[in-house]
């Protein structure tokens, strides 16, 4: 469904990029009858990822980056979670570095509809090919137009 071509909003021409929510620290949330809880998201975050497999379409993982960075303790996610739910300044911090995976692979877009009218991206398409792995094996060099 991703990529489907029966959809309305099909275009071969859109890139598509997948994007996991944070964790919900559900003790710092603090609301019983909400649906965000520190498990539903990390659900969540791991059908995303699946998706993104099964359907060869880059994640950019925000919910195991700011797990990570938190020691992968729900209550440590404070540091990164304001309110258990929005990001901190430090969280954004967490995610920078996802923002400019997100805006090199929108670079690597460029290359279908003007090629030759951008500058040097080597080291970005590099950052971007060892982030995403095996998603993005068909990614190609804006400047070179030749395979990663």
């Amino acid at each position: 469904m991703v990529k489907s071509p029966t959809s309305a909003y099909y275009s071969p021409e859109t890139r598509i990029i997948l994007i996991t929510p944070p964790p919900v620290n559900t003790k710092q949330w603090d609301k019983p009858d909400s649906p965000r809880v520190f498990e539903t998201t990390r659900s969540y975050a791991g059908a995303v990822r699946e998706v993104g497999e099964k359907e060869n379409v880059p994640v950019a993982d925000v919910w195991t980056k700011i797990f990570d960075a938190a020691g992968r303790s729900e209550e440590a996610c404070e540091k990164y979670l304001n309110d258990g739910l929005h990001l901190t300044s430090d969280g954004y911090n967490v995610c920078a570095n996802l923002n400019s995976i997100l805006s090199g692979l929108l670079t690597l877009g460029i290359k279908d509809r003007l090629p030759g009218r951008h500058g040097h991206c080597g080291a970005r398409v590099s950052r971007i090919r060892s982030y995403l792995g095996s998603t993005w094996e068909d990614a190609t060099c804006v400047c070179s137009v030749r395979p990663l």
